[in-house]
Parts: structure tokens; sequence; C-alpha cells
């Protein structure tokens, strides 16, 4: 018996005489592998002279369940807020959302901010909240009302680069639901200006 530690895509040969059975138990999350694909996981075996041969491969992946909470300001570019193109200024967000163990629909609220677009929207409800594999960027996707009504839908793109040694970024794009119009999208990867955001595995 002999453990070692391999990294995927780099061939390893066995000790002289061979094995007569091996298991693999892992592989390093920076591989990144999809838990949803199950061709994600392959091993390949390349034999040196005739025998038998009998496997079996069942993949294990590790998951987690995101959950992330922010609040600040960033920078509204000009050309983000559609009803008036030439608007910019400070802009205010906040989010807080997480799955529960007796759910898959995320649970929380979020809200966003420009004062000089005289733009106030609140979510109502949120529908997914997916993150990469890394725990540092998650995206969040609901409906909501801006000024207290209507029905728009929203995609919130938040990152934690803090995590990293960078700085947080926030993205929104809000559309009229029924219609499919853009009433707000400032642009990706923005760093914002003040504020933290967090996104935790659970």
């Amino acid at each position: 018996y002999f453990k070692t530690f391999l990294k995927g895509g780099v061939p390893y040969s066995f000790p002289s005489g061979g094995v007569n059975r091996f298991i693999i138990r892992g592989i390093e999350r920076e591989a990144g592998l999809d838990p949803n694909n199950p061709t994600a996981f392959i091993t390949g075996l390349t034999f040196t002279e005739g025998g038998n041969f009998t496997g079996t491969m069942t993949p294990i992946t590790a998951c987690f369940n995101p959950s992330v909470a922010g609040s600040g300001w960033m920078q509204s570019p000009e050309g983000a807020y559609t009803e008036n193109p030439a608007s910019n200024g400070y802009a205010i967000f906040s989010l807080v959302s997480k799955i529960r163990k007796d759910s898959t629909v995320p649970w929380g609220n979020a809200g966003f901010v420009f004062p000089n677009g005289h733009l106030r929207f609140h979510s109502d409800k949120y529908e997914s909240l997916k993150s990469n594999l890394t725990g540092t960027e998650v995206q969040l996707k609901g409906t909501g009302t801006i000024n207290g009504s209507g029905s728009y839908s929203f995609i919130i793109s938040a990152g934690d680069k803090s995590k990293m040694w960078g700085e947080d970024t926030f993205r929104i794009q809000i559309w009229e639901t029924a219609t499919g119009n853009v009433v707000y999208d400032n642009e990706a990867n923005q760093k914002i200006a003040g504020g933290l955001i967090q996104i935790f595995k659970e």
C-alpha cells in the first residue's frame, strides 16, 4: 500500500511490479471540474502487457452552497441608466442572500439606489444564486420593483476579490420583465468605490 498526491492531467507510472488495486480519493479544486458534468472526472489507464482488469469509477465532488452579503457605493457611469444616458454620479447598493438547507431557492433581499437618476430598485424575489468554484464571484437573479411599482428582472454579479488581494466588484442589470427593455446596466467587473462584499461557502 502506498499513498501519493498527483496533479490532474499529469501522467503517473506505478512502481516496478505494479499494484493489485488503487483508489483515487479526490482531485484538486484548481482543476475546475463541474460537479454536474458526469464526464468531467476521467482517469485514463495504459497497460504495458497483457492481463485482466476489473474496475469501477465513482466520481465524488465536493459542492457548497454560496451565501453573499455586502453593501457600499460605486460611481455610476454615463450610459448605464437608459432613461437618462448622460447622468452619472454615485450609486448605493446592498445585498444579502443564502440558500437555506431546506430549500433550493435563495433567501434575502437586494437594493440599488441611483440618486441622480431618481432610480430606487428593490428586489421582491430571488430565483437563483450561483458561485464560481473558488467562491470569489456570485451571480444572483430575481425580480423586483423600481420606485415601488412595476415588474422588473435583474442580475447582480458581485465579486469578493479582496480574498485574492484585489478590489471587490459589483454589476447590476435591470430590465422590464415583459418587454426585455434594459433600464440600467453598469460596466462589467466595475470596482466599488467603498464598502465590502463577502462570499461564504456553506
